[in-house]
């Protein structure tokens, strides 16, 4: 790549993940949640019945929490390993998706399902995209809950990171975020994965993993920003904001 697409990578990956705060957050803002992006998200999901709501879906307890467990926890524990190396984003997104709908222990509601953020035609993407849009399907509620929260958290990283470029692409440090947000700080990940007080399931089901961590690796702390990880991106924002809208009755 030439210097100015590495460069351009950075305000290219914001924009696409910021189109979930540009798209859906002011419609949602519009029945009258406020917040931030994450907890606006959420209440749309979670609202009571007296409010528009998503409907057939079966949410896990707390599911603002479990998805902030899916999205972090998980970045947490596949960067572990990597022992200090940079972390692909690509790879992140795809381990991440991996990890939520494993069949064997996917997320209870989610797993099993066929969803990919690499699909191999645009005929596999456009039954993905209406997979996700049934509002009578409850796996792809929650999958595109908990994919929406992923795109927050990732916009979030990188809008704060510092980007460097680097042989294999551009670097963004973004060791701030798991010290600036409470709710991403390693003892809390910790507390809420082991929390005893909520109904059943009442452990994340990684919670032994994500207790053995002593600290955030560093591998954590910074990820890989390649043309790779941008059609990632594009595919998972096109999932949120198609599925989203059809999911919550958005205009």
């Amino acid at each position: 790549m030439q210097l100015q697409e590495v460069f351009d990578l950075y305000p290219l990956h914001k924009r696409v993940l910021g189109l979930f705060e540009h798209y859906i957050v002011p419609r949602l803002k519009d029945m009258g949640l406020t917040g931030s992006a994450s907890s606006i998200w959420a209440a749309a999901f979670l609202r009571n019945s007296t409010h528009r709501r998503l409907r057939g879906a079966s949410l896990p307890p707390r599911a603002d929490w479990w998805s902030t467990l899916e999205a972090i926890g998980n970045w947490l524990l596949i960067a572990n390993p990597l022992s200090g190396d940079i972390l692909r984003l690509d790879t992140l997104l795809d381990d991440i998706l991996s990890r939520m709908v494993d069949k064997n222990h996917g997320v209870n509601g989610v797993e099993g399902s066929s969803v990919t953020l690499d699909p191999p035609t645009p005929s596999v993407h456009a039954n993905q995209l209406a997979e996700l849009a049934d509002p009578s399907n409850q796996k792809a509620a929650c999958l595109t809950f908990y994919l929406g929260k992923l795109a927050i958290q990732l916009r979030n990283a990188i809008e704060h990171g510092i980007d460097h470029v680097v042989s294999e692409g551009l670097r963004v440090d973004c060791g701030g975020a798991w010290t600036e947000i409470p709710s991403l700080r390693l003892q809390n990940l910790k507390n809420e994965a082991a929390d005893k007080k909520t109904k059943p399931p009442s452990q994340w089901r990684l919670e032994k993993e994500l207790g053995n961590l002593k600290y955030v690796p560093d591998s954590a702390k910074a990820l890989m920003l390649t043309p790779t990880s941008l059609k990632r991106c594009l595919v998972l924002l096109s999932l949120v904001l198609h599925a989203g809208l059809r999911q919550l009755q958005l205009p």
